[in-house]
């Protein structure tokens, strides 16, 4: 099973937003083509950017395209909304396909605390290489208050085998007292 696209159109829009900020590092970018490890060493702070994917966490070996999408709020640390938008990789890329039933599709870091929320389409293929589509999908994920941790790095995934549902594949409260995001945004 595979998901080829999030997106959002006239009939369905596509917002994804939260209870504060996103964090966002000057050195990454909305998409996961902002994503370069080589930089990782340079900017440790990027490694906790806010970005929308299909399957993979940095830009290597990543087909990922976006078409339509305006991430110019999202880059300011404020939501994402489309009506006629899509992040997307082919059938034919290897990201598409599910991995313990799931594909990633961004990754969204708060405050601790704070919640991301939304609403997204999506479309696929079904092994049998027939196509599926999930409309309106809602989610809420709500950072926990631990006052030890600043950040809240959520690793989005869908549930490929169960269209219309989501998982967190990976959710992470960061210590992160030594970047400067923590110092000039969280109280």
């Amino acid at each position: 099973n595979q998901l080829n696209a999030v997106y959002g159109d006239a009939d369905n829009a596509l917002p994804i937003s939260n209870s504060g900020m996103f964090y966002q590092s000057a050195f990454g970018g909305p998409t996961v083509a902002g994503m370069n490890p080589a930089f990782f060493p340079i900017s440790p702070s990027m490694v906790y950017d806010s970005f929308v994917t299909i399957g993979f966490e940095t830009n290597v070996g990543n087909a990922m395209l976006d078409i339509g999408a305006d991430f110019t709020n999202f880059e300011a640390g404020g939501a994402i909304w489309t009506d006629n938008g899509s992040w997307f990789a082919t059938p034919d890329d290897s990201q598409v396909y599910e991995v313990g039933g799931q594909v990633l599709i961004g990754r969204f870091t708060v405050a601790t605390g704070e919640g991301v929320f939304g609403t997204i389409n999506m479309q696929g293929k079904n092994a049998d290489d027939s196509n599926w589509y999930a409309t309106d999908v809602n989610f809420i994920e709500v950072s926990p208050h631990n006052t030890s941790h600043f950040l809240y790095s959520i690793h989005f995934a869908v549930n490929v085998g169960k269209r219309g549902t989501f998982a967190l594949s990976d959710a992470d409260s960061l210590n992160c007292n030594d970047l400067p995001f923590c110092r000039s945004h969280v109280h």
